[in-house]
């Protein structure tokens, strides 16, 4: 405005000094230069994706109607950029005005596409989740899977408080509040550091991805959402200035059919209906904020998992997931939704899961990326045989709602059926003896279920009771029966679910395998050989102050009820042979501490034995006396004697 005073100032002097008389007599005065034209030169006319707008070096060239033209101050011109739009890739039309007129010129400016940063640009890994107990299922693994796949720098944090809800985050994102228990993994193994605040693990790192999700039981509640938009913006806030991370949404599962969560009724105790929920809430409320780029679909590769043999078995208290299937799969799913890579030849599995189980957890998480919102069914429907069942027989057995403690003073026999706490949630057998279920038979358990294998080591209350059992195969070794003489089977579900009416479950949770093979064959099979030994009609009494090492042939009142073996050696009965007796007879296991008249002798014995350390403590020699039970005559009946009693000791 100042360069066009002046120049009018400048017209209007020249006119008083030389144009008055031309004025005069023309009666007219002569008309002033104007503004006709502006020229925009030096403008900035591209600027990077999310860049703010600017004029840059814009120069505005004021041209006269008299030809003469001047550089415009600032305040001269306005420039109109309400259509620049930084977060969209484009053109764009810039207008700037001269004002007090109508002259106005435009520009062209372009915002350049958003570049695409890939979380491999600096070859390491690195993700932040913001969540609760489920965000530590989901992580669990990640470390080990990723480095499994060859990404050799992986950094992991988790912001953690049990149960946290999206409101609660967003209260604290707003008071800055410590509140959080902060897990960090950089070399496999989790750090927590209690009292810390979400802002500073935010701005911690340069976050390839900061995943988000929502407490559990609302997880498929669209009206608990209302601090989603919030909650992104906040960690948006706080990223350091130089991060690409990309924000991302945990999709959680749904809760076991079975659950007994206090939300699980916000969805009818339904599975279905709370996965359903879970994927129509994603889908309308969280891919609504354009923010979210990526969504990871637990909740989908759960279900998908669900529909393989495993079933419903893949939380361990219906709804965290197992610390070995359920884990691995969330794992999975995370690293290949984020990461792109592929899991077909991933080395790392949990201990404990198998070859069968790794590849369903593959396939569900594929799955579940290649399809988050909607479950596919799994090919893996048929459950591998954990045993060449062709070379066992089935044993069918019944069943009798209620259970055996076999350390009750009263009932430590009998299947207690009156229990109104307990008696309904469990089914048991009847009592077993080693012939019935001999060394080498497996007992194979379903998923989700458990059972106590009582033992009696005689026909009297015990002392103590052995814990349930959740492995999935067991096999019936000598250590099994060792000091037993009966054995039976209390059985129920890991949460101790009502079985009435429930017995054929029972039966089939709980397969019991008898070996075809003869006892020979199954012992060989487990490392042992049989040792050949000779018998003598007679005993030792290794007390007798005369005869203590040698056997006695002529007692006619004993003789003819026993066979006796040599005496053998620690070399010749190795720790870790086992001594197996059938029903119907007894053996006295004599010892020797020096070869001289012994204070004592030990009792006779029915059960299988594994040879110890403790068995051979002290003693120079031990030997068998053999007879039924009753010690009735068995004279000249040796084979009978050597078919009755076997010592196997192992091969090597």
């Amino acid at each position: 405005m100042r360069n066009l005073m002046r120049h009018l100032l400048a017209v209007l002097l020249t006119a008083v000094c030389c144009g008055l008389a031309l004025a005069g007599c023309n009666g007219n005065p002569k008309p002033s230069p104007a503004p006709v034209q502006i020229v925009l030169s030096g403008m900035k006319t591209e600027f990077e994706y999310g860049e703010a707008f600017g004029v840059g070096d814009l120069t505005v060239t004021v041209k006269m109607s008299d030809e003469t033209e001047y550089t415009a101050d600032g305040d001269e011109y306005e420039c109109d950029s309400t259509g620049y739009d930084a977060d969209t890739a484009g053109e764009y039309t810039i207008t700037v005005k001269l004002k007090d007129s109508e002259i106005s010129q435009t520009y062209k400016v372009t915002v350049k596409p958003e570049p695409v940063y890939s979380w491999d640009d600096d070859g390491a890994l690195k993700i932040l989740t913001i969540g609760n107990s489920f965000s530590d299922d989901t992580m669990q693994y990640v470390y080990e899977i990723a480095q499994s796949l060859g990404i050799n720098e992986v950094y992991l944090g988790n912001l953690y408080i049990g149960g946290c809800s999206l409101d609660t985050h967003a209260s604290n994102a707003a008071s800055d509040a410590p509140a959080y228990e902060y897990r960090v993994n950089s070399n496999g193994a989790w750090i927590t550091t209690k009292s810390y605040k979400m802002s500073d693990a935010i701005a911690s790192c340069d976050w390839d991805f900061v995943s988000l999700q929502q407490a559990s039981g609302s997880s498929g509640i669209a009206s608990t959402y209302s601090k989603l938009d919030y909650c992104v913006e906040y960690v948006k806030s706080k990223l350091p200035a130089t991060a690409h991370a990309k924000i991302v949404w945990n999709m959680t599962w749904a809760y076991q059919q079975n659950s007994t969560h206090g939300e699980f009724s916000k969805y009818g105790n339904s599975q279905t209906v709370m996965y359903s929920k879970i994927v129509e809430t994603v889908q309308n409320r969280v891919l609504a904020n354009t923010n979210i780029s990526a969504v990871i679909p637990n909740g989908t590769a759960i279900q998908n998992a669900r529909t393989s043999w495993l079933g419903d078995t893949l939380t361990r208290d219906g709804y965290h997931l197992t610390l070995d299937t359920g884990r691995y799969i969330a794992g999975l799913t995370l690293v290949h939704a984020l990461t792109g890579l592929s899991l077909e030849n991933i080395g790392y599995a949990p201990s404990g899961i198998s070859a069968e189980i790794k590849a369903i957890a593959v396939e569900s998480a594929v799955n579940a990326v290649g399809t988050p919102y909607s479950a596919t069914h799994s090919r893996y429907t048929e459950e591998p045989s954990l045993i060449d069942v062709e070379k066992y027989t089935l044993l069918d057995y019944e069943l009798t709602q209620g259970f055996y403690n076999s350390s009750d003073p009263a009932n430590y026999a009998n299947i207690i059926t009156t229990d109104a706490n307990l008696s309904h949630k469990l089914f048991a057998t009847k009592r077993f003896t080693k012939e019935e279920l001999p060394v080498g038979s497996v007992i194979i358990l379903s998923r989700g279920w458990r059972y106590r294998p009582e033992a009696w080591k005689s026909d009297a209350k015990q002392s103590s009771r052995p814990e349930n059992v959740t492995e999935r195969m067991v096999t019936v070794t000598p250590e099994w029966w060792n000091g037993f003489i009966f054995r039976a089977f209390n059985i129920s579900t890991v949460d101790s679910a009502d079985l009435r009416g429930r017995e054929e479950d029972a039966k089939n949770a709980v397969k019991i395998y008898i070996p075809k093979a003869d006892e020979e064959t199954v012992f060989g099979e487990m490392g042992y050989v049989k040792l050949d030994f000779e018998l003598t009609q007679g005993f030792y009494n290794s007390t007798d102050p005369v005869k203590f090492a040698n056997i006695i042939t002529t007692d006619a009142n004993l003789s003819h009820k026993f066979f006796a073996t040599k005496r053998f050696t620690k070399e010749e009965l190795p720790v870790g042979s086992v001594i197996m007796v059938n029903s119907g007879w007894q053996y006295r296991p004599e010892c020797w501490k020096a070869d001289e008249k012994q204070a004592s002798r030990p009792g006779n014995t029915t059960v299988v034995t594994a040879v110890g350390e403790g068995w051979w403590e002290g003693y120079l020699y031990r030997a068998f006396n053999i007879a039924k039970l009753g010690t009735p005559s068995i004279e000249g009946q040796s084979e009978e004697a050597k078919t009755a009693f076997r010592i196997y000791i192992p091969k090597s």
